[in-house]
């Protein structure tokens, strides 16, 4: 998972929590004693309101799950140093020709001078069909990463699908 991403589900996350935390804070306004002769004009509305942000916040966190139900599969590869701006032009190309309607990958070199592809599948019928078609990018971007540059180090291929 990308660090931006992470942290705007973290943020989504807070901003869903906050808004529960705060429509039953207004809702048990309702029900002090101290507060009932004050408020009681206006407890219509601060059941409206406290109700309105108790589900603004469920819906957030509903739509939360659903942005981050994306499955992420790391498929170690083993198969020397490449320029980087080279390889993300070979992988950009060689994504567009096997996948014309995803976009084109991220490549990252980690200190270890390990490559990592972070990339996106199409949508898989099942899981049979994803397993498959992973191992096939793998068998095959392996024999044109050494076949192009010559590169038999490890590889990380990332994809979320």
């Amino acid at each position: 998972m990308r660090k931006a991403h992470l942290l705007f589900s973290c943020v989504h996350l807070l901003t869903s929590l906050l808004s529960i935390v705060l429509g039953v804070f207004v809702l048990s306004l309702r029900y002090s004693d101290q507060l009932q002769l004050l408020l009681l004009r206006h407890s219509d509305f601060l059941l409206k309101f406290g109700t309105t942000l108790i589900v603004l916040g469920i819906a957030l966190i509903t739509a939360l799950f659903i942005i981050n139900r994306t499955r992420y599969y790391q498929v170690k590869m083993t198969t020397h140093s490449v320029d980087e701006k080279l390889l993300r032009t070979f992988l950009t190309d060689y994504w567009k020709k096997q996948f014309p309607e995803q976009t084109s990958p991220d490549v990252l070199i980690d200190a270890k001078k390990r490559l990592e592809i972070l990339a996106e599948l199409p949508h898989a019928k099942d899981e049979e069909e994803k397993e498959l078609l992973l191992q096939t990018l793998e068998k095959d971007l392996g024999k044109q990463l050494t076949k192009t540059f010559g590169y038999t180090g490890e590889f990380l291929l990332t994809v979320s699908s």
